[in-house]
């Protein structure tokens, strides 16, 4: 088999791989064994075909990986579009790793290992952040949450999580590359040191936060149609509103400090629209405890044409009139191409389907943190009022009386570390991410989307909490494990009670100088790492 049929094999696998260690499959070893495939391709090519490599590899990996956005919009072309967008950050570090091969770093392990990583890990990094706010989703770290190396994350976020699985691998490929070389001893140390760093973890602590108290939580997924299933006329925003309002009639109100809804519980703004707003007050006065629940605000021109709004999560609670919104958090970063049109008349040249998104969505300028006043509970319908032990608390210890702060990144900012890290640093004891995965169908979005729930709960050391309008919806423990979770399409309800934490882990003190100084240590490597080849050639003549 000739040289460049192996490479394209090796660089198909990778690929292959990296999707088979995400949801749906989450087979999160193949991680570290495909990085070990890109490396060796690497190693035995030139710079400009190890960019073409890394392309296709990368442009399998995120074409499969992003499934959902084909789902959610209608067309191929826009998750292939999307896939070589990302695609292209894999092949420049493919390229980048080719050059340090070629500079003969791979004779230094102690310079070669975490090289490659810084590469890799600030490459994620920085398509995170670009193009249009980036994306993080594909992130090597979020697919450890079930391996040792998720004992990592309290200590360096996604970033040293990341960093760990491709020294891995990159440890594996040098071991690959001294046996064939017949450096037999070489490469079993090399193997085993692989191995090592790889299951260590289990040994490390996780950072002590200090318990606070607990709360009492009730949460509703209720289901929102699927297309063409609604009769013709049939509001199906209201449908979903009320489809929530039902499935809280299942959770006892005694039972509960809060009730959380998931992002888009009301499509209509529930402080302009009546009926909306008739059935969040229903349900908030049956209940008798505040509700968090996902709407949207307009910002309107002088004739009422809606001109911009904002994707809301807010504070609902019971009053004598039916209830009130006390406090406010509007997503910091929407989604490009699916809450907002960037660039709306360029992109309109190559396909109408830029004006399905109608309103674009403007960013929120707040931390993803909100504040739930739980104290005396109002009258439940129906009911007498609740009376309270000595001392003028009632149900939960340290939360009654109190103000309980949570973290709430709405929907795709629970992969960004920058939104979730800010509001640990804010004070939030608890973790919950309001979702509406409805436009991506059976696809695994849901799934990637809550191993990153977990991925956060051992982060920041705080219980998690997922609520999605169709699933999945769960609570899950600081050490990662699930600790219940619903099935998707399916109407559900459920209650528990979560421990409260306070304290901060390195990762979420440190995140932006982590972020900043991996950023900076990547290009500095690579940079070296392309002076060096440079010069190497320049005197081979």
């Amino acid at each position: 088999m000739s040289g460049v049929l192996l490479r394209l094999c090796g660089a198909v696998l990778a690929g292959l791989g990296l999707f088979a260690a995400f949801p749906p499959l989450s087979y999160g070893i193949l991680a570290p064994v495909s990085i070990a495939f890109l490396l060796l391709v690497a190693a035995h090519c030139r710079p400009s075909a190890g960019f073409g490599y890394g392309l296709l590899s990368g442009c399998i990996f995120f074409s499969l990986h992003f499934s959902w956005a084909g789902e959610a919009s209608g067309a191929l072309i826009p998750q292939l579009a999307l896939a070589f967008s990302q695609a292209l950050f894999t092949g420049l570090v493919v390229a980048t790793w080719n050059a340090m091969c070629r500079a003969r770093w791979t004779r230094c392990p102690l310079l070669f290992l975490p090289a490659v990583a810084l590469v890799w890990a600030g490459a994620e990094l920085a398509r995170s952040l670009w193009p249009f706010g980036g994306i993080a989703w594909g992130t090597l770290a979020f697919s450890q949450v079930d391996s040792p190396l998720v004992r990592l994350a309290p200590w360096g976020s996604t970033m040293l999580v990341s960093a760990a699985v491709v020294i891995c691998g990159a440890a594996l490929s040098l071991a690959l590359m001294r046996v064939r070389s017949g450096r037999l001893f070489a490469g079993a140390s090399l193997a085993l040191s692989a191995a090592l760093l790889f299951a260590l973890p289990w040994a490390l602590p996780l950072p002590a936060t200090a318990p606070t108290g607990s709360l009492r939580i009730g949460y509703a997924q209720g289901i929102v149609p699927r297309a063409g299933s609604l009769p013709e006329g049939r509001d199906q925003a209201l449908t979903v509103t009320e489809n929530l309002s039902a499935a809280t009639r299942a959770i006892n109100p005694e039972d509960v400090d809060l009730v959380v809804w998931p992002e888009s519980a009301s499509d209509h703004d529930i402080r302009e629209h009546q009926r909306a707003r008739a059935l969040v007050s229903e349900t908030s006065t049956y209940l008798g405890v505040p509700m968090l629940l996902g709407t949207q605000s307009y910002e309107r021109d002088a004739t009422g044409q809606a001109v911009s709004r904002t994707n809301d999560l807010v504070v609902y609670l019971p009053t004598e009139t039916g209830g009130e919104v006390s406090a406010v958090y509007s997503k910091q970063h929407p989604v490009p191409f699916g809450e907002y049109m960037p660039y709306r008349d360029f992109f309109r040249k190559f396909s109408s389907a830029v004006d399905l998104v109608s309103v674009d969505m403007r960013a929120g300028t707040t931390p993803a943190v909100l504040d739930i006043p739980v104290g005396e509970r109002a009258p439940a319908e129906g009911s007498a009022p609740a009376e309270s032990p000595a001392g003028g608390e009632t149900g939960t210890t340290g939360a009654q009386g109190t103000t309980v702060r949570l973290a709430t990144p709405i929907c795709f900012e629970v992969a960004l570390g920058d939104v979730g890290s800010e509001a640990i640093r804010q004070g939030a004891q608890l973790y919950v991410v309001a979702t509406n995965n409805a436009s991506f169908g059976d696809s695994a979005e849901s799934a990637q989307q809550f191993d990153m729930v977990r991925f956060r709960a051992v982060e920041y050391q705080r219980i998690a909490l997922q609520v999605s309008t169709v699933g999945i919806s769960g609570v899950v423990e600081t050490n990662g494990a699930v600790r219940e979770r619903t099935e998707p399409w399916t109407q559900a309800a459920h209650t528990t009670t979560v421990a409260l934490h306070e304290g901060l882990t390195p990762a979420a003190r440190f995140y932006p100088y982590y972020r900043d100084g991996l950023l900076a240590a990547a290009a500095a490597a690579g940079g070296i790492a392309w002076v060096w080849y440079a010069r190497l050639r320049w005197k081979k003549g």
